[in-house]
C-alpha cells in the first residue's frame, strides 16, 4: 500500500499562499508532486523541492520536501471555495486538505464631502493587498479606485445630497 509511505500536510492558508509538504518515506530522496483542486476541478500541480529547515530537523529528508503555490485572483471572490491538494495521480489528501477559503471584504465610509470619498477597505484573508473600490451613486456607477494600504479617497462626479442614495461594492483589485 503506497499511501502508506507518503507523509505530507497543508499548512493553514495565510495571505495568498498554499503552503505544504510532502515526501514518500520509501524514496526519501524523490520529490512528489502535489495536485491542487479548486472547487473540484483540477487546478495546478507542482513538485515539492523548497526546502525548509524545519523539515531537516524533523528528519523529512534532506528538509527539501515543500511547496508553496500562489491562489489564483479568482478565489478572492467574497465566496466559499473547496481547496483539496492530494499527491498526484492518487486518492491521497494532505494532513489538513480539504479546506474552505473565503475571501472576507470589510469597509466603511469615514466621510464624504460635495465632490469626494474617503474611507477604509480590505480583505481580512489578505491585508496587504489592494482592493477595489466601485462607488454608486443612486444605483449608477460614478467611480472606482484602489486601496492603498487600506485606505480609499476618491473623487465623485456627482454632487451629494441628503435624498442621495449611495453604496460601495469592494472586489479584487483590477476586476470589478
Amino acid at each position: 500500500n503506497r499511501s502508506v509511505a507518503y507523509q505530507g500536510y497543508l499548512d493553514p492558508i495565510q495571505s495568498d499562499k498554499l503552503i505544504g509538504w510532502v515526501w514518500d518515506n520509501e524514496r526519501p530522496s524523490a520529490h512528489v508532486a502535489v495536485q491542487v483542486m479548486l472547487d473540484g476541478r483540477v487546478w495546478e500541480k507542482r513538485a515539492a523541492f523548497r526546502y525548509r529547515s524545519d523539515l531537516q530537523r524533523a528528519g523529512i529528508g534532506q528538509g527539501d520536501h515543500a511547496f508553496g503555490i500562489d491562489l489564483p485572483a479568482e478565489i478572492f471572490d467574497g465566496n466559499a471555495h473547496r481547496i483539496e491538494v492530494l499527491i498526484d495521480g492518487t486518492e491521497w489528501h494532505l494532513q489538513g486538505s480539504p479546506v474552505t477559503f473565503q475571501s472576507r471584504y470589510e469597509g466603511r465610509v469615514e466621510g464624504a464631502d460635495a465632490s469626494r470619498i474617503w474611507g477604509a477597505a480590505r480583505d481580512a484573508a489578505r491585508p496587504a493587498h489592494p482592493v477595489a473600490v466601485l462607488i454608486k451613486l443612486n444605483g449608477r456607477f460614478d467611480a472606482r479606485t484602489v486601496t492603498a494600504e487600506g485606505r480609499f479617497d476618491a473623487q465623485i462626479p456627482a454632487f451629494l445630497n441628503p435624498r442621495d442614495r449611495l453604496s460601495i461594492e469592494l472586489a479584487v483589485a483590477g476586476r470589478t
